[in-house]
């Protein structure tokens, strides 16, 4: 009976940070009166699953349109476009916060406000702007056979190294990127890390491994561009910086993908 219990307790447990996952980086109507942020840290390996999900829906709804050759570029900004409302614009909006702390000047207080404020400045319209229609270009140039894959795969790996900064990075100031953390580093934290490198080479094996390499090189590249800056620039990572590595990693991969494969 006690093991039962255990059990249940255990499966209770996953589910809850299954729930948080989903409720934290996803606009799905999942109910939690609990710290979703750490919760979903303490189940960050889960992300690569989410991601392939993501990305395996925003192929599935591009797919169709571009059988289409002239309707190949508004398949392209339709797969980021689910993406980015899927999120609820949550990486979209991290992505343009970091952009103003990266231009702002002065000291990291000042940088971290500018993050912090509501009004999106010139550089993070910019930056959020190119990122998106560079990562929809890059969608639309794939070759059809490697539409699935490459776009699985993308999604998969920016979650990835989400959920690898939650492990190894710092908190630059209190938040949702401090929760995060905090929650991921709790427990097995070097398991997670193992489980979310499993996972993520589980999901390259089923969509094919020819060119794991070029997009592996290029994501881990730009994770670690952003994170060194990230704690060069602000002292740790924060929520903001977490949705520009789910972007900048994201468009990485995808552009490696098209590099690879050539162009449709």
């Amino acid at each position: 009976m006690r093991e039962l219990c255990v059990e249940d307790e255990a499966l209770g447990e996953f589910l809850k940070g299954v729930k948080s996952v989903v409720h934290l980086f996803t606009v799905f109507p999942i109910s939690a009166d609990w710290d979703v942020a750490e919760e979903a840290g303490k189940h960050c390996y889960l992300l690569p699953l989410l991601g392939a999900l993501l990305g395996a829906t925003a192929a599935a709804i591009a797919y169709p349109i571009s059988l289409i050759p002239s309707l190949r570029w508004f398949a392209g900004y339709l797969a980021i476009g689910f993406l980015v409302v899927a999120s609820g614009a949550l990486h979209v909006d991290g992505l343009m916060d970091f952009g103003d702390g990266v231009l702002c000047t002065g000291p990291r207080e000042k940088r971290i406000e500018a993050m912090k404020d509501e009004s999106v400045g010139a550089g993070g319209a910019i930056l959020g702007f190119a990122v998106f229609a560079a990562s929809a270009s890059a969608v639309s140039q794939i070759a059809m056979e490697e539409l699935l894959p490459g776009v699985v795969l993308a999604e998969a790996l920016a979650k990835l190294w989400m959920g690898v900064g939650a492990l190894v990075g710092r908190s630059a100031h209190p938040g949702f990127g401090l929760s995060f953390i905090e929650g991921a580093r709790r427990g097995w934290r070097w398991a997670k890390l193992l489980l979310l490198l499993i996972f993520s080479a589980a999901i390259a094996f089923l969509v094919g491994l020819q060119w794991l390499f070029e997009v592996w090189i290029a994501s881990s590249l730009t994770f670690l561009a952003v994170f060194l800056l990230a704690h060069k620039l602000f002292g740790g990572l924060t929520g903001d910086v977490f949705g520009a590595i789910n972007e900048l990693c994201r468009l990485a991969v995808l552009l490696a993908v098209v590099a690879r494969c050539g162009i449709a």
